[in-house]
Parts: C-alpha cells; sequence; structure tokens
C-alpha cells in the first residue's frame, strides 16, 4: 500500500470548523467518515502535532497535514458467493447480508467478503466513491449481525444515500 500525505493551510473560513468537516471539504474524494477513521487512528497532524479528534475547532493558517493509505495495489479476487438480492434497480441493491459474512475487505480477510460477491457479480457497475476495497458500500453492518445492506451502483446514488445516512434520513432498526 502507497501513502500520500495532503498538507494545506487553514483559512479565513475555516476559522472555528471541526477538522473532519475541514477535512471533508479540501478533500471530497473521501467521505467524512473515511477521514473521521484516519484523524482517530493519528493520520493527521495540526501545526506537526498529532490530532486525534475529529471535533477539534480549527484556527487560522494551521498546517493541516493527513496520510492518504492507497489501497489500490490490493487486488481483490471476485468470489462466486450466493447473494440474497431483495431488491434492485438501475442505481442501488439492497442484499440481506447473512451472520458470519465480513462486509468489505480488512484485517487480513480478502477472499469471502461481501465485496468479493460484488466484483463476481456486477464486475465495474459499483460506485467507486469509497476506493476499490468498498465498491458500492454506502454502509456497513458487523460480520455477527445478519440485516439489509444498501449497496450503490453509481457515484450518485453513492453521494445521495451517504448524505441521507448522515442527516439520519434513512431510518436503521436493530432487533
Amino acid at each position: 500500500m502507497a501513502n500520500n500525505t495532503i498538507k494545506f493551510l487553514t483559512e479565513k473560513k475555516d476559522i472555528g470548523k471541526r477538522l473532519d468537516v475541514v477535512l471533508t471539504e479540501k478533500i471530497p474524494d473521501l467521505t467524512r467518515s473515511s477521514l473521521k477513521k484516519i484523524v482517530e487512528s493519528d493520520g493527521v497532524k495540526v501545526d506537526n502535532l498529532v490530532v486525534n479528534s475529529p471535533s477539534k475547532k480549527l484556527k487560522l493558517k494551521q498546517l493541516i497535514s493527513i496520510k492518504i493509505i492507497n489501497n489500490q495495489q490490493i487486488n481483490l479476487r471476485p468470489a462466486k458467493i450466493k447473494l440474497d438480492i431483495v431488491y434492485e434497480d438501475k442505481d442501488l441493491l439492497i442484499i440481506n447480508k447473512p451472520v458470519g459474512m465480513v462486509v468489505h475487505p480488512g484485517a487480513g480477510n480478502y477472499k469471502k467478503t461481501l465485496v468479493n460477491a460484488l466484483i463476481y457479480k456486477y464486475q465495474n457497475e459499483l460506485s467507486d466513491v469509497n476506493g476499490n476495497l468498498r465498491p458500492g458500500i454506502v454502509h456497513r453492518i458487523d460480520k455477527d449481525t445478519s440485516g439489509l445492506l444498501v449497496v450503490a451502483k453509481n457515484n450518485i446514488t453513492h453521494s445521495n444515500l451517504g448524505k441521507q445516512f448522515s442527516e439520519h434520513k434513512i431510518e436503521r432498526t436493530y432487533m
């Protein structure tokens, strides 16, 4: 995996804003939740000091540097895994994820995930907002949880769904 560091100085419009909000504005290719994870895992410095609080309020002309890990070098292999598709149209899928299935690759598990099944069935027909390790994945549920999962087929749908989730306009119910 390759590392890229992005650096910028905060501007007048950034004064008093949360670190994760400013990062989202400056790096629109990454979701706010993924940027928040980078902050919380010590991947961001403010004036050369590690900051792990996404809610840190910023001041004028602070030097922000963020390490972006490029996962593009990991080649996922498609896997013929049966998917329980509850709904599908040209923009999205709703999948009933079974207990025991990991949603996206990570922590050494790169073979039998929902993503492996999706790239087998849909190849390049999924959104790439979250990179090649999470094509179409708008949200996730834990490995040991079953339930419905929304998958975006294009970037516009992904962005709209992500916004609805972050604004709590999509209701989730847990039993």
